[in-house]
């Protein structure tokens, strides 16, 4: 019986707390209802003023990310270009040093050609040179008048 009078007492006073604390909150939504209407509008603006600074202040952060971002963007373009310009210029480089190679082998190719022709062809002996014309021992026949 101690037990049941016991539990009945902790009901009914957890019953009065919650019925406290629900009067407290029903007395404090009224008293934000009854705020009057310039101290309502004073609260809105405020709110607009401060809501105005915030969106300001994220476009401001916004456009300097941006900003930078596209700094970064060009600053890469830039590298990337100076890298293939440096890229072609070896290989220029490398092509005329190619090429200057391959000139030197093809005249000492031409050279050793001219040198093999020389030793296989047979030398040729010296000729006699005779006189151009042959004299011929008949005579013209005389022109009758």
């Amino acid at each position: 019986m101690e037990r049941d009078m016991a539990k009945a007492a902790t009901k009914t006073s957890k019953k009065r707390a919650s019925k406290k604390s629900s009067s407290k909150k029903s007395s404090k939504k009224a008293a934000k209802k009854a705020v009057p209407k310039k101290a309502a509008k004073k609260q809105a603006s405020a709110l607009k003023k401060r809501a105005q600074k915030a969106r300001a202040k994220i476009k401001k952060s916004v456009t300097k990310a941006r900003k930078d971002i596209e700094k970064e963007v060009a600053d890469l373009r830039k590298k990337a270009d100076e890298l293939r310009a440096k890229a072609a210029q070896s290989a220029a480089a490398q092509r005329k040093k190619l090429e200057k190679q391959v000139d030197s082998l093809e005249k000492k190719i031409e050279t050793m050609a001219e040198e093999a022709t020389k030793k296989l062809r047979p030398k040729k002996k010296a000729s006699k040179k005779t006189s151009a014309k042959k004299t011929t021992s008949k005579k013209a026949p005389a022109k009758k008048k």
